[in-house]
């Protein structure tokens, strides 16, 4: 039987002298365009109605895909320790907003006492409010985060159906896709991803997941591409930040 996406916990309190740590650099410019993106929501007319933000961006972190793939170190030890550091600057709530490394979600939480929001539960909840069960859900990430089943199992235990693209087309257009915007060559990488979308509204996919940040990269604000709708998970997470903080996002 089909289940619900976890509910997103209730409005933090109170709402505006919080101080949110951002555990970023995995990659810089994804953690550039989650600010932006926090920003852009933000219902403010002056600076001072801002969300404070104190932002760790270290692109030092050992690489996700690789340890979940067994073939590189595990981050989870540098990720603790830079968490650490953000709680001990006064982060009374956290975000990373790198899909990969939620794999290790559950022993970050442990490690520090501020809760960290879940980029996978953001994205899930954007994703039920507006798509009925039994849909097929595209799913673009890295090959670490397909591998690690972090969206996969959440979508299916909601009564969707994931859907990934076989792994040499999915090397080529999504992990070639990210690669060419982790380089800066933004335009290429979307250009690839573009086609990978293609595919997957070949498929009968009318509904797809960023599931990685550097793909958020290459597609901006836009909601829609080569006809399938566009559920980017640092929007989604941008998105549930201001919610938790007991503000109302712009859209």
């Amino acid at each position: 039987m089909a289940t619900k996406p976890p509910c997103l916990p209730p409005p933090l309190k109170p709402p505006n002298d919080m101080l949110v740590g951002v555990l970023g650099g995995m990659g810089p410019s994804a953690t550039v365009d989650f600010l932006d993106k926090l920003t852009r929501l933000t219902v403010a007319d002056v600076d001072q109605n801002h969300v404070r933000v104190l932002t760790l961006s270290d692109p030092d972190i050992p690489d996700r895909s690789a340890a979940i793939a067994g073939q590189g170190a595990s981050p989870e030890a540098a990720l603790c320790d830079r968490l650490r550091l953000l709680e001990r600057a006064g982060a009374g709530i956290i975000v990373i907003p790198c899909n990969s490394a939620h794999y290790w979600f559950d022993a970050l939480q442990k490690a520090v006492a501020p809760p960290i929001l879940s980029i996978v539960e953001s994205t899930l909840s954007d994703l039920s409010e507006a798509v009925a069960t039994k849909a097929l859900i595209g799913v673009l990430a890295t090959p670490g985060t397909i591998a690690s089943g972090i969206y996969q199992r959440p979508l299916v235990a909601a009564g969707y159906v994931p859907v990934v693209l076989d792994q040499p087309t999915h090397d080529r257009f999504i992990e070639g896709g990210i690669r060419l915007v982790k380089a800066g060559h933004i335009a290429r990488g979307r250009d690839s991803l573009e086609k990978g979308l293609r595919l997957l509204a070949a498929s009968g996919c009318t509904n797809a997941i960023l599931g990685c940040t550097e793909i958020s990269v290459a597609f901006g604000l836009e909601t829609e591409s080569q006809g399938v709708r566009l559920y980017d998970s640092n929007l989604s997470l941008a998105r549930a930040l201001l919610r938790r903080l007991g503000r109302i996002p712009r859209f």
